[in-house]
């Protein structure tokens, strides 16, 4: 897997597919110098656990677009949530998937679409890390259930951070997401994460750190 950093992102290449996590440096008007004249579909994003096979242009509200075409890019926004990609053959996958949506298991969603194997390639992009991802007690409960009922082993303490409030703890998203893929036949060694954290470094956008003045990070995967 290829890996190129920038002044406005990083970018991955794998076979025909380009992968890129924009920065706040990187706009909508330059979106034409990565895909070039590939379309792009967008998301209409709610933090659902819905996945739609792309037929055509058109409104999509969901948090993932599937499909074999080539040609053809699909686009996510985040400021703080996980944006992943997912490579398996010819057919591809990009996620969008906060706390809300690794609860509601939107990456297996994906298991409409696929069997994965252990050829499939993940990207995990830019997020929020763990330390600066405070959640309440509730929510906690709500990852530990998703993981008991999937029959996922995990280890608590490295799904959670300790907090000074007792009703209050730190969750470890990349960590969530990636016990659920493997959990879906994908190898670890084939998960790629690009280890940013959008709260600590200011050249990402930043919900939890810039409240409604966040812009949003896009993240593209183009299959040529």
């Amino acid at each position: 897997m290829n890996k190129i950093e920038n002044e406005i992102g990083i970018s991955y290449s794998h076979q025909n597919y380009k992968i890129f996590f924009g920065n706040i440096n990187f706009t909508e008007e330059k979106l034409i110098d990565i895909t070039v004249q590939s379309p792009i579909q967008f998301m209409k994003q709610t933090h659902s656990d819905r996945i739609e096979e792309f037929d055509e242009f058109r409104d999509y509200n969901c948090d993932g677009l599937t499909s074999t075409k080539s040609n053809l890019a699909f686009a996510i926004r985040t400021a703080d949530c996980l944006p992943i990609i997912l490579l398996d053959g010819e057919r591809f996958f990009a996620i969008h998937a906060g706390w809300r949506g690794l609860v509601n298991n939107i990456l297996f969603s994906s298991q409409k679409f696929t069997s994965f194997s252990n050829e499939t390639i993940a990207i995990i992009g830019p997020h929020i890390d763990t330390k600066n991802f405070e959640v309440g007690s509730e929510v906690c409960e709500e990852a530990t259930s998703t993981l008991r009922k999937n029959k996922i082993n995990f280890e608590e303490n490295v799904l959670f951070l300790e907090h000074s409030s007792p009703q209050k703890k730190y969750l470890n998203l990349s960590y969530f997401a990636e016990l659920q893929l493997c959990a879906l036949n994908i190898n670890k060694s084939n998960i790629f994460q690009t280890k940013v954290d959008t709260y600590r470094d200011r050249s990402w956008h930043s919900y939890r750190r810039d409240g409604s003045n966040a812009g949003r990070n896009i993240h593209l995967v183009l299959k040529c």
